[in-house]
């Protein structure tokens, strides 16, 4: 389901293309993407909580267009990156490449788009986000506060939680919920990258990878 997701959500916005020629060229239009919605967002006075956290953080999950498409049944999906922060030197590694997405059921119609930034508070938080099948919430043992426009307040209920998600959205749905949502790593964009098939931890933690762009 999480796939299906993930594939009908960058599909209604044409993200894909069927030339394998341009594989690489869309892993870079990811990559400028993600750059251009930290910046964005950096400079909004509404996400100021981004700036504090992002240099205490241990990771980030850029996802620079999160696509929320739904009748009756809904969900969220959308391509990434995840990077690590070195606590000692503050250095950001390579991205390694991801898919992200949700699923919900309740009446809504309409289709938005958000560009959203997941900042992983703990290195425990970090670990666990990138093990296979696990899904945001307490239930996983990863608490997470979700940030719109304006909702400095919220973080007095959320002091520790272990992801932190910015969200700037537009379109037919108000604000956008993380509670079960999954990340997962995509190995084939890594591969067409980085012309090697190296895996998500490789590049997260082992820094094997490199990539002029």
């Amino acid at each position: 389901m999480f796939r299906t997701i993930v594939s009908v959500a960058v599909l209604t916005l044409a993200l894909v293309s069927g030339d394998p020629a341009r594989a690489q060229e869309e892993e870079q239009v990811i990559v400028e993407r993600a750059k251009d919605a930290v910046a964005l967002m950096r400079r909004d006075p509404d996400y100021a909580k981004l700036n504090e956290l992002l240099p205490k953080s241990f990771g980030a999950l850029i996802v620079p267009q999160l696509v929320k498409a739904g009748f009756i049944l809904g969900g969220e999906g959308g391509e990434g990156v995840l990077l690590r922060r070195a606590a000692e030197t503050g250095r950001w590694g390579y991205p390694a490449f991801y898919d992200f997405g949700a699923g919900s059921i309740g009446f809504q119609i309409g289709i938005s788009a958000s560009q959203v930034i997941f900042l992983f508070m703990t290195k425990d938080g970090l670990e666990l986000a990138m093990s296979d099948n696990v899904k945001f919430g307490a239930d996983a043992g990863l608490a997470i506060a979700n940030f719109g426009g304006g909702a400095e307040a919220s973080t007095t209920t959320n002091l520790d939680a272990d992801i932190y998600a910015f969200a700037k959205s537009e379109g037919a749905f108000a604000g956008v919920s993380f509670e079960g949502a999954a990340m997962v790593a995509d190995q084939d964009a890594n591969q067409r990258y980085y012309g090697t098939r190296y895996t998500a931890r490789q590049i997260i933690y082992e820094e094997v990878a490199s990539h002029p762009g």
